[in-house]
């Protein structure tokens, strides 16, 4: 709902690169947490980040399938959600590694906040060249041309 309300206003490029660097930069900024650490500045880093990749979804979504055609908008929709569970299961099996693998948990959830982040950066860095430079020139090739005079 909040990205059907956003995307009336912007392209879909933009808003992905966006809440994609939301995401990781909310999730870099939890890399120094420690023991000491309040409760609620770890909620509600975690939570905008959450808010900044769940807003993604639908805008990865409309770009997959747009890219694909309605021809193959069905396979396109299958491959996204296959991959997206695909990676859940791996990025939630790298943190759990981390997590064991440090002996404290501030440690370790710091390099997991760090894995988490950049793997963000770099996915707001393939919006931004994929999708929003395909945006821009879909709509240089749509424009008119300049009348010569």
């Amino acid at each position: 709902m909040v990205y059907s309300k956003i995307s009336e206003r912007y392209a879909n490029g933009p808003l992905l690169t966006v809440f994609l660097l939301i995401a990781g930069v909310c999730s870099l900024g939890l890399t120094a947490i420690s023991a000491s650490t309040p409760y609620w500045i770890i909620a509600v880093g975690i939570g905008v980040a959450c808010l900044g990749s769940g807003i993604v979804s639908p805008g990865v979504t409309a770009a997959m399938v747009d890219s694909a055609g309605p021809e193959h908008a069905n396979v396109a929709g299958s491959v996204l959600n296959a991959n997206r569970q695909i990676g859940s299961l791996v990025g939630i099996a790298v943190v759990g590694v981390v997590l064991h693998a440090t002996p404290d948990w501030s440690r370790g959830a710091s390099v997991s906040f760090v894995l988490v982040g950049v793997a963000y950066l770099l996915g707001a860095g393939c919006a931004w060249r994929l999708v929003a430079h395909s945006e821009r020139r879909t709509e240089a090739a749509a424009a008119p041309a300049p009348a010569r005079t």
